[in-house]
């Protein structure tokens, strides 16, 4: 019985709480941030998505959520460039197996630019998605569930508007170290922030 109630909360522990006051990286998104300025970043919906965390010695952090309309090689060399030597990184998602391999362009991009990927994981099945929290100041990265979003309605409806008919490429967190790319706020809003 104490066996069974150890292995309940150690596994427990990796599980992160939804606060809504941690910044979310959307689909085809990114954030260049420091720990100091942002200690946790969440990403939620990482299917055939990829997540991935790019961190250095000094705090600098940059979350990820690629998809496969997105140039990885291109992209990648754009953030190990903003965190320079040291960079390490964790990648996330993704289906193994999958006819579409987002992961595995990624994995040949870092290590074409000779990151180390000191971990990873894949979806085992099709329906499996992952909502991932990442500890900047740990470099801790645990799964959440998505309660309470960051952003509003109306930047929410934004960013999907940018996916459909924006360009295929990463776009910048507005909460970005140096700023981000804008969000054009859709009219349709009511204000309020979208419970999942």
């Amino acid at each position: 019985m104490i066996l069974v109630l150890g292995i309940l909360i150690s596994s427990l522990s990796s599980f992160a709480n939804d606060t809504g006051n941690e910044p979310e990286v959307f689909q085809r998104e990114f954030i260049y941030t420091h720990r100091s300025v942002h200690p946790n970043i969440q990403t939620y919906g990482v299917n055939t998505c990829v997540a991935v965390y790019l961190f250095n010695g000094d705090g600098h952090a940059i979350i990820a959520h690629f998809d496969a309309s997105i140039k990885a090689k291109k992209e990648l060399s754009k953030m190990i460039t903003l965190l320079g030597e040291g960079t390490k990184a964790k990648i996330f998602g993704g289906v193994e197996g999958a006819r579409l391999n987002t992961f595995g362009e990624i994995f040949d991009s870092l290590k074409y630019y000779n990151i180390p990927v000191v971990e990873f994981r894949q979806n085992e099945r099709g329906s499996d998605s992952m909502s991932l929290s990442f500890n900047l100041e740990t470099n801790e990265v645990s799964e959440y569930d998505e309660m309470n979003s960051y952003d509003t309605f109306d930047i929410v409806e934004g960013k999907l508007k940018r996916l459909h008919i924006g360009p295929k490429r990463m776009f910048r967190h507005m909460d970005s170290l140096g700023g981000g790319d804008i969000v054009e706020k859709q009219k349709s809003s009511t204000g309020f922030r979208p419970i999942f």
